[in-house]
């Protein structure tokens, strides 16, 4: 499953479904980050599917018309202490929620829905999330994000979700925008 991204990152962004053929231009809008000026707080919303075809095309979303739509995530932003989480509910601690690993803490760990860890990579390449075996070795490759890059070909930003991870959508789009944040 591949998501376009209308802007090359992930600050202010509608994230558009690929068709399974692959066309580059037969996008469904499911997903919008909007990160408020200042950008202290984040939101994520799940566009709902009714909504979907007046978004197509658009880059950018008015909170007019997002307040119809699923907040599935709200991000507060802090320098000095941890970032914190509110989802379903629940308000926690990034640090907590995602705890970092390494000696430059660019990966952050989380445990899924499924009850297997999973660990974004950040750092100096392609930023990625696996999902780690029993022996905490990296087992499946669930997500790559790549940004436009005139270097590489790419020409829009994508977010490409392999098959192992389709079950747990609104956990990705909510550890990814902390963890680019972060890197």
């Amino acid at each position: 499953m591949k998501f376009h991204l209308s802007r090359n990152s992930t600050l202010n962004t509608l994230l558009s479904r690929v068709s399974d053929s692959g066309d580059p231009e037969d996008l469904a809008p499911m997903y919008y980050v909007h990160t408020s000026s200042g950008r202290k707080t984040s939101y994520i919303y799940k566009i709902a599917p009714d909504a979907a075809g007046k978004f197509k095309g658009r880059k950018d979303l008015s909170e007019e018309e997002l307040k119809d739509q699923e907040e599935i995530a709200r991000i507060h932003w802090h320098r000095h202490i941890s970032s914190t989480l509110v989802y379903n509910g629940r308000r926690v601690d990034f640090n907590d929620y995602m705890p970092s690993k390494g000696v430059l803490q660019l990966t952050r760990s989380f445990k899924g829905p499924d009850g297997h860890t999973y660990e974004w990579h950040t750092g100096y390449t392609t930023p990625y999330l696996v999902r780690l075996d029993e022996n905490s070795k990296p087992s499946a490759r669930i997500v790559d994000f790549q940004q436009d890059n005139k270097f590489t070909g790419v020409k829009h930003a994508y977010l490409e979700i392999h098959p192992e991870g389709e079950h747990m959508l609104h956990q990705q789009f909510r550890t990814i925008k902390f963890s680019l944040r972060q890197a």
